[in-house]
């Protein structure tokens, strides 16, 4: 049982529930071997001659440096975890100011947009002869001619109030 005939095998690790390195592909780990793969920091190999080193203290080294790489691999990925946790969370909050500074703006905008397109008069103008047009045509639907003279008078309002409401809206800019 010399180190002429061992080989290299490939082995996995496995955790139990406490996130502890304890299974070797269905081979439970003992105390021992644990206390020593914890203490793998602390361990300088020294081999002196090859057939010095039993086959099962060797298997024992494997493990343990493969442990060590598990456990670095696995406290790397936790870092990694964490810092994209963190920079998911920077995100979200960026977002939702950017989504709180852009329902602000909008509700401004609205607002300032309601105080314009409320602010006009929507009165009805010549609303008396409107009537009246109204009136003739239902009485002369086959005579429609004979509203004519209506219809002019009604445009003429109609320019009439036109031209006041220009010249209000010019009087306003200018003050």
């Amino acid at each position: 049982m010399g180190s002429g005939e061992s080989t290299t095998r490939k082995v996995s690790f496995g955790v139990d529930d406490e996130d502890r390195v304890r299974i070797l592909r269905g081979v439970k780990l003992s105390e021992d071997v644990l206390q020593r793969m914890k203490g793998v920091a602390n361990i300088s190999l020294k081999r002196t001659s090859s057939t010095s080193i039993p086959e099962k203290d060797t298997v024992d080294v494997c493990f343990l440096l493969q442990a060590q790489q598990l456990q670095k691999k696995d406290s790397q990925l936790k870092a990694l975890d964490a810092f994209y946790k963190e920079q998911l969370a920077q995100l979200e909050k960026r977002n939702l100011e950017r989504y709180d500074q852009s329902k602000e703006q909008f509700h401004q905008a609205v607002s300032k947009t309601e105080v314009n397109v409320r602010s006009r008069n929507t009165d009805p103008v010549c609303s008396n002869l409107q009537a009246q047009i109204l009136s003739c045509y239902r009485g002369n639907r086959d005579q429609t001619l004979k509203c004519s003279d209506l219809a002019k008078e009604y445009m003429q309002c109609i320019d009439s109030a036109k031209k006041v409401r220009a010249l209000i809206r010019s009087r306003k800019k200018c003050f």
